[in-house]
């Protein structure tokens, strides 16, 4: 059952939610017609601010989770 614990289900979360935003900011490749050459580059803008912002939310929830067992287990 430790294996179910809090941070190991976070991290699994935070993983899915980083390959996630990987595959939905791929472009699909667009095939070159006539005198097009090239494409527009992937912007990993969007998927950089998506997982910092859940690096961020996760360190505070584990902070206010640790504050909480601090406040629970002092009389």
């Amino acid at each position: 059952m430790q294996l179910l614990s809090i941070e190991n289900l976070s991290l699994a979360a935070e993983a899915t939610v980083a390959l996630l935003l990987l595959a939905l900011a791929w472009q699909k490749k667009i095939e070159p017609t006539g005198d097009a050459i090239g494409g527009e580059a992937v912007s990993w803008d969007p998927v950089k601010f998506y997982y910092l912002q859940s690096c961020v939310h996760r360190g505070l929830y584990l902070q206010h989770w640790q504050e909480k067992q601090i406040c629970n287990s002092t009389p």
